[in-house]
């Protein structure tokens, strides 16, 4: 299967339903990278990533920063300006 992969030129993933992305945001706080308060703004991820694994995946990945305070929607405008500064300029590394 793997000599396969090299010919892949796209994986299509279908969008999430809001019970798929409460399950990878339940997956990475089992795993100690996001806060149990991620749980509380499941709805705002789904919405906000459109069902995008992707866009959640990013999501995500900011939230594993530490330098949100999830119970500030202040807080969530700049996670999620953050995630599009970092798709717009990757590996770019930020001062917060």
């Amino acid at each position: 299967m793997w000599p396969r992969l090299g010919r892949l030129k796209r994986v299509e993933l279908h969008p999430f339903h809001p019970a798929e992305t409460r399950e990878c945001i339940t997956a990475d706080i089992a795993a100690g990278l996001v806060p149990r308060e991620a749980l509380n703004i499941g709805e705002w991820l789904h919405r906000h990533s459109n069902g995008s694994p992707l866009v959640l995946r990013e999501l995500l990945e900011e939230l594993a920063t530490g330098h949100y305070d999830l119970t500030n929607s202040h807080a969530l405008k700049l996670l999620d300006l953050d995630r599009r500064i970092h798709e717009m300029f990757p590996g770019t590394p930020f001062n917060k």
